[in-house]
């Protein structure tokens, strides 16, 4: 096993594989990934899920192929059953604002500094919702059912934020596939309505997110480009 930081492991054959983009955080951390505490506050998150529980402009979550630009027109249920909300207008500057608050703390963990985001959307995963293993900026390279590589589609995602705003749900954790701790235990998280977490959009950091068993899982995802110091 590769140690990527004090406390988190990853296997030497990813290390090794061929990967355009393999960005890792200071090796003296004990996570390489950051957790922020109440991003949102609980009085937002109760006004936020009660439109969102509600609002029925929603789209089924594709799959992007070869290029950040081309989609995958047929929607591929094996891979990913999400459905897409956009953040409603009077959270947008909220977001905006806790985001500008926290960003200092963010580009010095991972040393570098943010220029560009995408939208925020809200993700939504109802029973039986779930997300196959993906990396943000990459695609998989497989030859003959095994993993020799990673192709880059979305060369902007640099960093990823997940923001979390819902806890009355069951299954649904984040694994990180290829990291681990020192027992050799998956990375799985389940984090608190109100917490982000951000980490590295490269396949270092290629993740899942398990089943849904009940409820409704709410995050609010973002992806940013930045230039690396």
């Amino acid at each position: 096993m590769y140690q990527i930081s004090n406390k988190i492991y990853c296997p030497k054959e990813i290390m090794q594989l061929q990967m355009p983009t393999k960005l890792l955080p200071n090796p003296y951390y004990d996570y390489p990934f950051l957790i922020i505490k109440d991003f949102f506050s609980k009085e937002n998150l109760h006004q936020l899920n009660e439109i969102l529980r509600v609002d029925k402009d929603v789209e089924q979550a594709k799959v992007r192929k070869k290029d950040i630009n081309i989609i995958d027109r047929k929607i591929d249920k094996s891979i990913r059953q999400t459905k897409i909300h956009k953040l409603p207008h009077e959270f947008k500057t909220l977001y905006k604002k806790q985001f500008i608050f926290y960003q200092k703390q963010i580009e010095d963990y991972f040393s570098l500094a943010l220029t560009t985001s995408t939208k925020p959307q809200v993700l939504e995963y109802t029973k039986g919702s779930f997300y196959k293993a993906h990396s943000d900026d990459s695609n998989m390279i497989l030859k003959n059912s095994k993993l020799v590589g990673f192709t880059t589609v979305a060369h902007q995602r640099k960093l990823t934020t997940v923001l979390f705003l819902s806890d009355d749900y069951e299954g649904g954790e984040l694994v990180f596939n290829y990291l681990y701790d020192e027992n050799k235990n998956i990375i799985k998280l389940r984090a608190n309505s109100g917490d982000m977490i951000v980490f590295l959009s490269n396949p270092v950091f290629t993740h899942e997110v398990l089943e849904v068993t009940s409820g409704n899982r709410f995050t609010l995802v973002q992806w940013h480009d930045a230039l690396i110091n």
